[in-house]
């Protein structure tokens, strides 16, 4: 009877040990899979980072090129409304008239 125990506790005991060992490899498995997993996302990561950081620095060039032809516009169209302005004075001012009389109106409308 004594001997049944002691038997069972080797046994389980070389259970263990296996087991032990049986993780240690998986954990070392599992270490080279996930720093392979870790390399392949770093890289892809930092190529991503790469192509947005030239997307948007191509976005804020087209951006300053947009602002600037904006600009361009708005300085020649008050350069011929200045010049029409000159041309024929009494015109504008009959124009501009009739634009705030206009929205006198429709102001004086909605209020009701």
């Amino acid at each position: 009877m004594g001997k049944q125990p002691v038997a069972s506790n080797e046994k389980l005991q070389e259970a263990l040990e296996l087991l032990n060992e049986a993780a240690r490899e998986k954990r070392e498995e599992l270490k080279k899979l996930i720093g392979d997993k870790y390399c392949d996302l770093k890289t892809t990561v930092v190529g991503v980072e790469h192509r947005v950081a030239e997307s948007l620095s191509e976005a804020a060039e087209r951006v300053k090129h947009a602002r600037e032809a904006g600009q361009q516009r708005i300085k020649e169209a008050s350069a011929a409304v200045d010049k029409r302005v000159h041309e024929e004075p009494w015109k504008a001012v009959g124009v501009v008239a009739a634009c705030a009389f206009l929205f006198g109106f429709i102001l004086g409308r909605n209020k009701d």
